[in-house]
């Protein structure tokens, strides 16, 4: 992969985040699924220092909740 790829990749992926890092804090973006034609969601969870585990616990729970929630949406649309 060219490496102005990667770096352009990389940042937009951390874009949203990236302020944590300066401030010394976790952070994680958890992406929502969102119906046709809208634009896409997500919810970003912040933690404190040092709580990486905790945040990214904190994420999965979340996505697993969400994708529950879409799926049942996407049965009841049938």
């Amino acid at each position: 992969m060219d490496s102005s790829v990667f770096h352009t990749a990389n940042r937009m992926a951390l874009r949203n985040t990236n302020v944590f890092n300066y401030l010394d804090s976790c952070a994680v973006s958890v992406p929502f699924k969102t119906l046709e034609m809208a634009l896409p969601i997500g919810l970003m969870l912040v933690t404190p220092q040092g709580t990486d585990s905790r945040a990214l616990q904190h994420a999965a729970m979340l996505e697993a909740f969400c994708s529950r929630y879409s799926e049942a949406c996407d049965a009841a649309k049938g």
